[in-house]
């Protein structure tokens, strides 16, 4: 679950195609505010521009995350398919 309040502005590095044609979608690599990550955990939620995602990828030192994003995803936000800012928001944990 997820409160709607963006805590960080991360830079999408790098969006990778997933496969050929528009058919498949991203892989992006997600550069994180300074700890940002500190909670982070492979498999967990962030959302992008308000788009729950999951990570698939983490390198919580270096303040990188990469995740999958569908074409239909794509196709349905804004600002997730090259380079740039993103809002940045974990999801609630059952304590928050």
């Amino acid at each position: 679950m997820f409160t709607g309040i963006v805590t960080g502005i991360g830079q999408i590095l790098a969006a990778e195609p997933l496969g050929a044609g528009a058919s498949f979608g991203k892989r992006l690599t997600v550069q994180a505010p300074a700890g940002f990550l500190d909670d982070a955990r492979l498999g967990d939620s962030i959302a992008l521009n308000g788009a729950c995602m999951t990570l698939t990828a983490l390198d919580a030192a270096a303040g990188r995350f990469t995740i999958e994003i569908s074409a239909e995803s794509l196709a349905k936000t804004a600002g997730l398919d090259a380079a740039g800012p993103v809002n940045l928001e974990p999801a609630l944990r059952a304590n928050d």
